[in-house]
């Protein structure tokens, strides 16, 4: 997939060939983006759930995708590995824990 400006019979070799290095540059930088993506998203999956969490106030969600609601009220406890991932990953308020932006 060749850069138009590597096809431009006006340009000269040398700017030719600084396209297509850049071209080439940008490939690889888009390439190493994914691989720090990847490693990104796999090093999340590693992150230590607690046992157990306990909501700070009432908190819910509709899924639209699969016609759920899912809803936890105040001081509620949850020990589910699933549930405890999902509302951490929707950034529940959940006592003592605190969230990067």
């Amino acid at each position: 997939m060749a850069d138009e400006n590597t096809q431009n019979p006006e340009l000269t070799a040398e700017e030719k060939a600084a396209a297509k290095a850049a071209e080439k540059e940008a490939a690889k930088a888009a390439k190493e983006a994914e691989k720090a993506a990847a490693k990104a998203a796999k090093d999340a999956d590693k992150v230590e759930l607690p046992e157990s969490v306990t909501l700070a106030r009432p908190y819910g969600y509709i899924n639209e995708e699969e016609g759920t609601s899912h809803a936890w009220a105040a001081e509620q406890v949850v020990k589910d590995p699933e549930q405890i991932a999902d509302l951490m990953a929707r950034k529940a308020p959940l006592v003592g824990v605190t969230y990067d932006e």
